[in-house]
């Protein structure tokens, strides 16, 4: 049996795979659904890596980093990686993203808002805050480096969300 057909019936047999008519998010029909949150042991997520790292051997992936996204993906990315170590002698890092930041703090002003992207920029000048107002233009970097972008909006009184 491959690798595939075993992660199937893996799948199956820990009711992560059900079959029937699912409604999906998107508003689509489904003859079948995935929810990887019943992965819920130490031995089945170990086993689901070594589902990955085959996937990832068979491909010929070369990767310094797997990036796992928020938040079910976290665990895929972290058992590759110890599978492919463990097993294979292939040492991959990893890390993952969150989908949103939510600060519930003061919020930031419209004047603010416009330079927080800005290396060295503290909104509160007043205050004595450890950070070095590198952290967002960094991220920034990183995200447009990539093709992407870090969205920003914050309300007085009610926070930031990133």
């Amino acid at each position: 049996m491959t690798y595939k057909q075993k992660f199937i019936r893996f799948m199956v047999q820990n009711e992560v795979l059900c079959f029937g008519d699912f409604m999906l998010k998107s508003g689509r029909k489904a003859p079948y659904f995935i929810n990887a949150g019943k992965y819920r042991t130490g031995s089945q997520i170990a086993e689901l890596g070594e589902y990955y790292a085959a996937c990832y051997l068979e491909h010929g992936v070369v990767a310094d980093t797997l990036v796992g996204p928020a938040y079910k993906g976290i665990p895929l990315a972290v058992s590759t990686a110890v599978a492919l170590a463990k097993n294979h002698g292939v040492d991959v890092g990893f890390c993952f993203d969150r989908k949103e930041v939510k600060d519930h703090g003061e919020g930031i002003s419209e004047e603010n808002m416009q330079h927080i992207f800005k290396r060295f920029y503290k909104t509160d000048k007043s205050r004595n805050s450890e950070g070095f107002g590198l952290g967002l233009p960094l991220a920034m970097k990183i995200a447009q480096k990539h093709g992407g972008t870090i969205l920003a909006e914050s309300r007085i009184g009610e926070g930031s969300r990133f």
